[in-house]
């Protein structure tokens, strides 16, 4: 059926598939849950190339020679990998459910990389780890048979089905999947990465504006509703007394902090930690929700004329992009404290003149990374300094440099 929600006027499971679907989950095995993870891989993988090139034409950015690239990895790998890592958390519970008591030599567990070529590229050369103090066993996920609205967001192409496979293979939910506007053109892209879902009548996919979003997250079907988005829309969400009951649950951006501790660096380590800093400033211009968007430095740290000259070449080497998030000349004018140009928007860090009168309590989606320093007279103050700020200023708590 076609389910774009501008045309769909009944209700959104009027025939009970979703309901039913998600029944069936519930009464599914591990090892069941841990094949229909595995199911979407191969689909992910059928549907990725039309997905990549639909995306950045959409963006307008065909042009650019890396913009292929950032979007496989902001698109399609990320979902296959979180779709691997669900797979293997289902086949690990079939051989010992959650529920088990951990053994001694289990409370150190290797969280990264994960198997597969991905994590091996990005990942050279560090791992992480999980230090669980508590050696007494989770609650096993409790499936009810629930329906979850997610509300997608528009800027990360990955984000849409991340959080669709998280509701349906880690919260045990039947979906609905309410695309962004800006994501419209790469309906059938995740139509067909989500097949084996959609399939089972675990999932549908639709897109909608705000109103779409509005009527359907008031339908009493949804259990749950999920939002990638604004602070603004979920303080909405939070405050509407006809939502109450339903569980909300939301990811709303972050003013993110880059906290460089000042030290001895030789010079090729500054040019590779500026680099970094401008291509994930850059990274997807700029309407990234992980971007770093404040740089907190050391005032006295010797080597830091040196490191802002190193970031000036890393930005000025980057293009320039017309933006496809209507937010970024709004937040490119906000962050820079200039009007922001009619056409491309450059990449650029900019120093921060009076940190008092400077905003850092909202997520601006623009190519921009904002310099700070604070007075230190060692490393262990600027540690205390650098983090009293962040908690008391930056917004957010999702990501940090």
């Amino acid at each position: 059926a076609d389910l774009r929600l501008p045309r769909m006027q009944a209700a959104v499971d009027p025939d009970g598939e979703l309901r039913r679907a998600a029944i069936t989950l519930r009464e599914m095995s591990a090892a069941g849950r841990a094949a229909l993870a595995e199911a979407v891989l191969p689909a992910i993988a059928a549907a990725a190339d039309a997905w990549v090139l639909r995306s950045v034409a959409a963006k307008g950015w065909s042009h650019l020679p890396t913009a292929r690239a950032e979007e496989w990895l902001s698109g399609p790998l990320p979902v296959v990998r979180f779709a691997a890592a669900l797979a293997e958390f289902h086949r690990r519970d079939a051989r010992a459910p959650a529920s088990a008591p951990l053994s001694a030599h289990e409370s150190r567990r290797r969280i990264a990389p994960l198997r597969g070529r991905a994590d091996r590229l990005l990942l050279r050369g560090h791992h992480a780890e999980l230090w669980l103090r508590d050696l007494q066993p989770a609650p096993a996920p409790t499936f009810r048979g629930e329906l979850a609205l997610v509300l997608g967001a528009g800027n990360v192409t990955a984000t849409p089905l991340l959080d669709t496979l998280d509701q349906v293979l880690r919260h045990g939910r039947a979906v609905y999947l309410k695309l962004h506007p800006l994501h419209a053109p790469l309906l059938a892209s995740f139509r067909g990465a989500l097949a084996p879902l959609i399939a089972r009548g675990l999932v549908h996919v639709g897109s909608g504006d705000a109103a779409d979003g509005e009527r359907l997250v008031h339908d009493p079907a949804f259990d749950a509703v999920h939002l990638t988005g604004s602070d603004r829309t979920w303080a909405r969400l939070r405050s509407d007394p006809l939502l109450a009951g339903k569980e909300l649950t939301a990811e709303v951006g972050c003013c993110t902090p880059a906290i460089v501790v000042p030290g001895r660096f030789a010079a090729h380590g500054l040019r590779a930690l500026a680099a970094q800093l401008a291509a994930y400033t850059a990274n997807n211009g700029g309407a990234t929700c992980v971007a770093p968007r404040v740089l907190i430095c050391a005032a006295d740290w010797p080597e830091r004329t040196a490191f802002e000259q190193a970031l000036a070449a890393a930005f000025a080497q980057l293009p320039a992009r017309v933006p496809f998030h209507p937010a970024a000349r709004g937040d490119y004018a906000t962050a820079t404290g200039n009007v922001a140009p009619t056409t491309a928007l450059a990449p650029v860090a900019v120093p921060v003149q009076d940190i008092g009168a400077s905003s850092f309590g909202a997520e601006l989606f623009a190519p921009v990374l904002r310099i700070v320093t604070v007075a230190a007279h060692d490393v262990a103050t600027f540690v205390a300094a650098a983090s009293a700020f962040v908690r008391e200023r930056c917004f957010g708590a999702l990501s940090a440099y």
